[in-house]
């Protein structure tokens, strides 16, 4: 069973995707900025760790920012000429993805039939993130993060039973 995670930056996406992976006793989760940062810890000549330090705000808010922007343009460069290249790398470590920036590559997933579900994490006071250009419209179901990580356990297990049902009736 193939989960994907949506929603903006530090929303909880990653936390999610653990809570899953857990319940469903599989490795992972795995997120696309990883691919994506390895990638540009590979253009750039640097150590991934550092790369994924910037990410996280390590180096401050303007080396997160830059770092996120680049992830951001290096991602879309590669989707130009296949939409889901970072969705079945990241499929073939895990069958639980996170970070899905577009609405363009929820809808090529849709039609390769990647998922059995796409969830989008909401968390309240999330700060505006300019690289997810997408809502949660775009998603099968939404679960709300308040902070709360029994809350939020709670939540992926019902939306993972929920959805194991629907994928043994398909059979």
């Amino acid at each position: 069973m193939n989960i994907a995670f949506c929603g903006p930056s530090k929303c909880g996406k990653t936390t999610a995707g653990g809570f899953a992976c857990e319940f469903l006793g599989v490795p992972g989760p795995v997120n696309i900025s990883d691919a994506l940062i390895e990638e540009l810890a590979a253009i750039d000549g640097e150590p991934f760790e550092l790369v994924q330090a910037d990410r996280d705000g390590a180096g401050g808010k303007e080396r997160e920012d830059k770092a996120r922007r680049e992830l951001y343009i290096i991602g879309r460069a590669m989707e130009r000429h296949d939409p889901l290249h970072w969705i079945r790398l990241c499929l073939e470590r895990s069958p639980i993805v996170c970070g899905i920036r577009t609405a363009d590559q929820i809808a090529a997933a849709r039609e390769a039939k990647l998922f059995d579900a796409i969830v989008w994490v909401e968390r309240p006071c999330t700060p505006n993130d300019p690289t997810c250009k997408m809502t949660a419209g775009e998603c099968d179901r939404v679960i709300y993060n308040y902070g709360g990580k029994h809350e939020l356990l709670w939540d992926i297990r019902r939306v993972v039973n929920y959805y194991r049902c629907k994928v043994k009736e398909k059979a």
